[in-house]
């Protein structure tokens, strides 16, 4: 874990700030390292059936509450207290890996560190919110490199609801646009990471944020 987090405080780092974050949602996940058996593991925790996305994989983590958060670090803090059932002192965060600006409109603020547990017997998860947790030996992910997917993204000025009515979000014509932007335009490949596991399909955001962590060259 050490040559993880040493290879990432050598990169450079970009100061500038991301232009128009506030019209985004932002959340916060942290990757939490816990030590069995005398190897580093990545633990994991699949989602609730009563959640959005439910029955995915992913890491703790959850959206910035302006009333409880000063940063986005103690977002990922006090969700993954909430989540594992443990309190702050048993997370040790080590470092900031960056920010994952998704295409769907979510800024995910990425934190990494130690869980300081012996066993996940020590983690009361939250059950409305997460079936279960695992760990993955860390360097799984260095051996088995992720399968490479992608999916078709484009703009798209109006769409047709459930009742079959038009709703227009640009009106292109009206602004007086070039015809290209009345119908839906763009159309460009968004990268999907996949790796498969003996516990499930861990793809998408956590699987980009895994690729990022330990494959930073």
């Amino acid at each position: 874990m050490e040559d993880i987090f040493r290879k990432w405080k050598e990169r450079p780092k970009d100061q500038t700030s991301l232009i128009g974050s506030e019209y985004y949602k932002h959340s916060s996940v942290f990757i939490p390292f816990i030590e069995l058996n005398s190897e580093w593991q990545i633990l994991f925790q699949k989602r609730s059936m009563n959640v959005r996305q439910g029955g995915e994989i992913c890491f703790p983590g959850g959206i910035l509450d302006k009333a409880l958060d000063r940063t986005f670090e103690e977002t990922a803090v006090r969700e993954t207290c909430e989540e594992l059932g443990i309190t702050p002192d048993k997370i040790e965060v080590r470092e900031n890996i960056g920010i994952l600006v998704a295409v769907m409109g979510l800024v995910v603020h990425v934190f990494a560190g130690k869980l300081n547990v012996h066993s996940l017997n020590e983690l009361s998860t939250e059950k409305k919110e997460v079936e279960k947790v695992f760990t993955i030996p860390a360097p799984y992910f260095i051996r088995n490199r992720p399968e490479i997917f992608h999916v078709r993204v484009e703009a798209q000025p109006s769409f047709t609801d459930k009742d079959g009515s038009e709703v227009i979000l640009l009106p292109s014509k009206d602004l007086g646009l070039p015809e290209y932007y009345h119908k839906p335009w763009g159309g460009f490949k968004s990268i999907i990471f996949v790796y498969r596991t003996e516990h499930g399909m861990i793809w998408g955001i956590t699987a980009q944020i895994i690729h990022a962590l330990l494959n930073p060259d």
